[in-house]
């Protein structure tokens, strides 16, 4: 609450707490109806909360009706813009057409040689449950150290490590099942 009342004059203060309050629950049904995820309805439901702090001037000014249609417009427009930015990468992430020049991991490190093994290796890291394909993707094909997944996904860097250890074995698994299936 302290980041959204430093984006604004004192005297809408009060205004925005009551409206943040108010309209917060129905706000984040809007944003979980798009998303269908509970964590990027939250990060939509920040968003509009920082585009209403800054336009808390204009907002002062509308009747209580005006501002109901104005917040679900901000929600859904932040639920979409998520949504789409998502798909984005997700499609980026599919259509990849060379294999990285370092892929970490000595573990995986046979199953990528060459582009068809890769592309197997971005679909099987795609089949894996929630909890550890997030956490692969970031690691092995957006190269972030699990530090900075711990801090994307606010989770212990423990558990980052436990979820990448079982997820290499699951996705040996998996690879290890494709290659017996194609003989």
């Amino acid at each position: 609450m302290l980041i959204y009342m430093t984006m604004m004059e004192e005297r809408y203060h009060s205004l925005f707490e009551t409206l943040y309050y108010a309209y917060r629950s129905s706000m984040f049904r809007i944003a979980y109806a798009v998303l269908h995820d509970h964590h990027l309805a939250e990060d939509a439901l920040s968003e509009a909360f920082l585009n209403i702090a800054r336009n808390m001037q204009k907002i002062s000014a509308m009747s209580g009706q005006e501002r109901e249609k104005y917040f679900v417009i901000i929600i859904r427009n932040c639920a979409i813009d998520i949504y789409r930015k998502r798909q984005t990468e997700w499609d980026n992430l599919t259509e990849l057409e060379t294999l990285p020049e370092q892929v970490q991991g000595a573990s995986i490190d046979e199953a990528v040689f060459s582009q068809d093994s890769y592309q197997r290796l971005l679909e099987a890291i795609a089949s894996l449950p929630e909890t550890y394909k997030d956490v692969m993707q970031l690691y092995y094909i957006y190269d972030h150290s699990a530090a900075e997944i711990a801090e994307l996904l606010q989770l212990k860097e423990n558990t980052v490590a436990a979820r990448l250890s079982r997820g290499r074995k699951k996705l040996m698994e998996t690879l290890t099942e494709q290659e017996r299936m194609e003989k």
